[in-house]
C-alpha cells in the first residue's frame, strides 16, 4: 500500500468535492456501490465492517436505497426514482457479505451479488448462504466463470466465460469491457450489465454498461461522502485510462 499516492489521492478528493459542493451542480444523483469483502483484514479490497455500516448509514441519511432492478426500470422505461438513489453490488460472492445479511435487511437495502463459478471454498458463500440471502431479496448476477478479462477473449472462449444458465445480471470480470464483450453477453440471455466506470445514472445510461463506484478499505469516511461527485468520479475515470493509472489508489 502506498501511503503516499493514498495520502495525494485524499487531497484531490476532497478538494474536487468542495468544488462541486460551492459549484452546486444541479444532476440527479443516483449512484451504483460496488464491495467485494467486508471483513477486518487488511486486503485492500475488504472494508472494515465497522466502516461500512458507517457508510451504509450516511447513505441512507442522504440517499434512498433503490435495487439495481429499480434502477434499470428507471432507464429503460417511464419510471422515476427519488433524485438521490443508491444501489448496492457485491462482486464475486466472498463469505463475510453474509454477515451483513441482517443488518441490511433492517434497512430494507437489497443489493445484487455477483458470484463467479469458480470462486469456491472456504472463503466463498456457499449454496445455503446463498440460499437465505435471495430469500431476504439480494438480486443474484453473474460475475464469469474463471474471473477472466474478457476484452482478452474472443469467440467460444469468451461465450464459455459468460455463459449461465441463471441470472439476468452479469458483472464484467475487472471492469473490463468491449463492443464484442457487450454483444455476448446481450446474446447469452442477460438483460443488463454492470461496469467499473465510475459515473452517476441518467436517462441516457447503457444498461449494458451501468457504472459503479468502487468503494475499497483504502477509503477514509471523508473521501466516501464525496465518491459520488461528478468531479471526483471524472478524476477517477481519468486515472483509469492512464497508462500508469493502476498503481494509483483510486
Amino acid at each position: 500500500m502506498n501511503k503516499f499516492l493514498t495520502g495525494v489521492r485524499r487531497i484531490i478528493y476532497l478538494v474536487l468535492g468542495k468544488l462541486d459542493k460551492y459549484v452546486t451542480r444541479h444532476t440527479n444523483k443516483i449512484v451504483v456501490l460496488c464491495y467485494h469483502s467486508v471483513g477486518d483484514g487488511n486486503w485492500r479490497f475488504s472494508v472494515k465492517s465497522k466502516e461500512f455500516k458507517k457508510q451504509i448509514q450516511f447513505m441512507l441519511q442522504n440517499y434512498k436505497a433503490v435495487t439495481l432492478v429499480d434502477i434499470v426500470d428507471f432507464v429503460g422505461e417511464n419510471s422515476i426514482l427519488p433524485e438521490f438513489s443508491f444501489a448496492l453490488t457485491f462482486d464475486d460472492g466472498y463469505k463475510d457479505v453474509y454477515k451483513l445479511k441482517n443488518f441490511l435487511s433492517t434497512y430494507g437495502i437489497k443489493p445484487t451479488l455477483f458470484l463467479t463459478s469458480s470462486f469456491k471454498g472456504p472463503n466463498y458463500l456457499n449454496e445455503k448462504e446463498i440460499g437465505d440471502l435471495t430469500k431476504t431479496g439480494w438480486e443474484i448476477g453473474f460475475h464469469g466463470n474463471s474471473h477472466k478479462i474478457l476484452t482478452k477473449l474472443n469467440g467460444s472462449e469468451l461465450e464459455r466465460e459468460v455463459e449461465r444458465s441463471e441470472g439476468r445480471s452479469f458483472s464484467y470480470p475487472h471492469g473490463k469491457y468491449s463492443q464484442e464483450v457487450i454483444e455476448t453477453v446481450k446474446i447469452s440471455g442477460y438483460q443488463y450489465a454492470v461496469s467499473m466506470d465510475d459515473g452517476l445514472i441518467s436517462k441516457n445510461t447503457n444498461i449494458f454498461a451501468i457504472p459503479r463506484v468502487g468503494v475499497d478499505g483504502t477509503h477514509s469516511f471523508s473521501e466516501f461522502k464525496v465518491l459520488a461527485s461528478p468531479s471526483v468520479m471524472w478524476f477517477r475515470n481519468l486515472i483509469k485510462k492512464l497508462p500508469l493509472g493502476r498503481f494509483f489508489l483510486i
